[in-house]
């Protein structure tokens, strides 16, 4: 039977509707609990106003095309770039800080993974104007709450530093990322706060998780590496029992806002609804 919609996005029946549409409630009135404001930005974005901002990674999942006057175009790859953009530019002047959420998709070409879907649904939120631990502190106790609101167990949080894999070539990295330990010869360590020897703030930051998120194991992984460029400083993944991929990822990022002529610090995190609903359904 020939397919009858392209491959990597779906349909939505009525049951599936109404099952996401319920968990995005939750999330909403979770948000709206927290003091943050929903924004959108556009489907279609200027590749060359994103381009500079975007890194490697996702210039090269960036679903392009060219419109009648010639423009590169792309659907928007990710939340983070766009809305640093718009809080550049449009909310320039807004008062600092800002504590901004979003529901809307993001489109990116195959890569392999088991969640093959072109079009993900993302859930996040953006944390700027606050350089200090106690932004990362807030955005990942936030994290885990919107997961727990929709009934999520048996979660695992996983911190690291960009400056981690500094030093480390493309190849490590990308093997890092495929999680093939065997081109580097040796498994990454994995364990308690004493990784963050180089960084008293973030130890005292996993000390105040673990305290706090006590259904949620807490570790310092130093394999972590996303293929988000504009990551300064912690990132970190949260996984789920039964699921191989993280179901949410974030991390500060404190210099894409100067991509766009600002210069606040921030951090977030978004969540991947699609591969939460393969999994829950």
């Amino acid at each position: 039977m020939r397919q009858m919609t392209p491959y990597g996005v779906s349909d939505f029946v009525p049951e599936e509707t109404t099952f996401f549409q319920e968990k995005i409630q939750i999330l909403k009135e979770l948000f709206e609990q927290h003091h943050y404001r929903s924004v959108k930005t556009p489907t279609l974005e200027y590749y060359d106003t994103l381009s500079s901002a975007m890194g490697d990674y996702l210039k090269e999942q960036a679903i392009k095309f060219v419109d009648r006057s010639g423009h590169l175009l792309i659907l928007r790859p990710d939340h983070t770039t766009p809305i640093a953009r718009m809080v550049a530019t449009r909310m320039a002047e807004t008062p600092r800080p800002l504590r901004l959420c979003y529901f809307d998709s993001v489109f990116r070409l195959k890569t392999g993974e088991l969640c093959d879907a072109v079009e993900r649904f993302q859930v996040g939120a953006e944390c700027i104007g606050i350089s200090g631990v106690q932004a990362e502190l807030e955005t990942i106790l936030l994290c885990i709450r919107c997961l727990e609101a929709m009934g999520l167990t048996g979660l695992s949080l996983a911190l690291g530093h960009v400056s981690f894999t500094k030093g480390l070539s493309m190849e490590e990295k990308e093997a890092l990322l495929n999680k093939d330990y065997t081109i580097l010869g040796a498994l990454p360590d994995r364990g308690d706060a004493t990784l963050f020897s180089a960084f008293p703030d973030l130890q005292d930051l996993t000390s105040q998780l673990q305290s706090q998120l006590i259904s949620t194991q807490v570790f310092v992984d130093k394999s972590l590496v996303h293929g988000l460029y504009y990551y300064t400083g912690l990132i970190f993944e949260v996984y789920m029992k039964g699921i191989a991929l993280p179901v949410a990822v974030g991390g500060r990022y404190d210099q894409l806002l100067s991509k766009f002529g600002a210069d606040d610090a921030a951090v977030g995190f978004g969540i991947d609804m699609t591969l939460l609903a393969e999994f829950l359904q």
